[in-house]
């Protein structure tokens, strides 16, 4: 009979210990449950919020369709000109041509134009000497077309 008492406390043990596991694994299980409903709950609120700006924005984007409606017969089309159709600039009335002319968008510096005080400027300079001489002289004549090339004293007058 001894032994029977001690196979039963080796089950009584082993009952105990998945006993504490199970009780273990459902406490771990209850705690991530609350967890995810707190997560569903912050979606929840997440999704009202979405769902309020987007029926605000639906109202707006109808204020803004009618509105659009309203002042013109083509919402989202421009006005035709000669720019962007066949019809002639003479045809265009002289507002919208004002309209439609282009301006510098450079601000002025204030400086006049050319060369500024104090540049040192870059420019050839003239020598005695040159190494080569290049001679540009008229092949005919401007006021009849009649070749100089063979006539000598025609090309000097000419000069």
């Amino acid at each position: 009979m001894a032994n029977d008492c001690t196979d039963i406390d080796i089950v009584l043990r082993r009952i105990n210990q998945r006993l504490r596991k199970l009780e273990k694994s459902d406490s771990e299980k209850t705690e991530e449950i609350g967890r995810l409903n707190r997560v569903i709950n912050q979606k929840d609120v997440e999704i009202h919020n979405l769902k309020t700006e987007l029926v605000v924005a639906k109202e707006r984007i109808k204020e803004l369709e009618e509105a659009a409606d309203d002042t013109s017969s083509t919402p989202g089309k421009p006005e035709k000109n000669s720019s962007n159709s066949s019809i002639p600039p003479s045809q265009e009335s002289i507002a919208s041509r004002e309209l439609r002319r282009t301006k510098s968008l450079r601000k002025p510096s204030g400086k006049p134009s050319g060369g500024q005080p104090g540049h040192k400027g870059h420019t050839l300079q003239t020598i005695a000497e040159p190494d080569v001489i290049v001679k540009h002289e008229p092949v005919y004549c401007k006021c009849c077309g009649r070749l100089l090339i063979d006539d000598p004293t025609l090309k000097r007058s000419i000069f």
